[in-house]
């Protein structure tokens, strides 16, 4: 809502306002319905699964570790992301990214990340957020082709932050994590 309030500046009334407050609620009803339908319920365990064939507790602690380390300074981790997201596919600072508010959209993404990192051993919370994620990204023109393209600038962006602490283990740790 915040984020709305800020985009939408003056149109932005009580009544726009309880306008998504009841959308989201319908949303979020019926992603917490799949999330506990058997499709979803078999979703966490095999995101579970997946997660312990990657060394559990130690994947998981290798990717806390690592965004703790690089992610101090979020404006500046955020804006070399980017940096390095329009090198590898610059038509998308002129089409997803268009008029876009970057530092807002690094803030974001910062935030996003970091609740995912905090997140991981709980799929019950994070799975349907990052479905609810993948729905506004679809609604803004995100194709499944920019994920792998997004992947790549993540890992790039941890490698600079890392520099010598950036391993093959912290790299396969973020691979498994992410599914790059």
């Amino acid at each position: 809502l915040k984020t709305l309030s800020q985009g939408l500046g003056e149109v932005y009334t009580p009544a726009v306002e309880a306008a998504w407050v009841e959308i989201y609620g319908t949303v979020q009803k019926y992603m917490l319905e799949g999330a506990e339908s058997p499709e979803g319920v078999q979703a966490a365990q095999a995101y579970r699964a997946r997660l312990q064939q990657a060394g559990g507790e130690g994947t998981v602690q290798i990717v806390r570790c690592t965004w703790q380390a690089v992610g101090g300074d979020t404006a500046a981790v955020a804006k070399l992301f980017y940096s390095n997201l329009f090198a590898s596919e610059p038509e998308l600072s002129s089409t997803l990214f268009k008029g876009i508010d970057m530092v807002v959209q690094g803030e974001k993404l910062m935030s996003m990340i970091g609740v995912a990192v905090a997140k991981l051993e709980e799929p019950d919370v994070l799975l349907p957020a990052l479905r609810q994620l993948g729905v506004r990204h679809a609604a803004y023109g995100t194709l499944p082709a920019h994920y792998p393209v997004v992947g790549r600038a993540l890992l790039k962006t941890l490698s600079q932050g890392l520099g010598e602490v950036y391993t093959p283990a912290v790299e396969a740790a973020w691979v498994e994590i992410y599914g790059t």
